[in-house]
């Protein structure tokens, strides 16, 4: 969980340093100073709750919870990235971009977990 979170953290901020694109004027509060594309909330729920979703799956024997611990997840993977829309902070396409570099890079993560696992058996 630890090395999900600190190389997509590492990817976002590295993408809003290249990309540099400015902030939009938030619906409250002041301009953030860093910049806005891609999502870093989007990406870090999307890393972080379909990681934590896997740990549940695997460990729930009982369907039922299993169901509500999913949809739980789901919720709030879903829902970060609406606040960051509602609140003004980022544009549609940062988070949309969000949503795509967290989808590959949570592939490319899962294919080297197995490659390490089938390593190691």
């Amino acid at each position: 969980m630890l090395l999900n979170l600190s190389l997509s953290t590492f990817l976002v901020h590295g993408m809003k340093l290249l990309i540099k694109r400015e902030r939009g004027v938030p619906f409250f509060g002041e301009v953030l100073k860093d910049y806005s594309y891609p999502s870093g909330h989007t990406m870090a729920a999307i890393c972080f709750y379909s990681f934590f979703l896997l740990f549940l799956i695997k460990g729930i024997h009982q369907k039922g919870l299993r169901n509500v611990a999913t949809m739980i997840c789901i919720l709030f993977i879903l829902l970060i990235p609406l606040s960051r829309l509602l609140l003004g902070v980022h544009y549609f396409s940062d988070v949309v971009a969000s949503f795509l570099l967290a989808f590959f890079f949570m592939n490319f993560l899962l294919g080297m977990l197995k490659s390490v696992d089938a390593l190691l058996e």
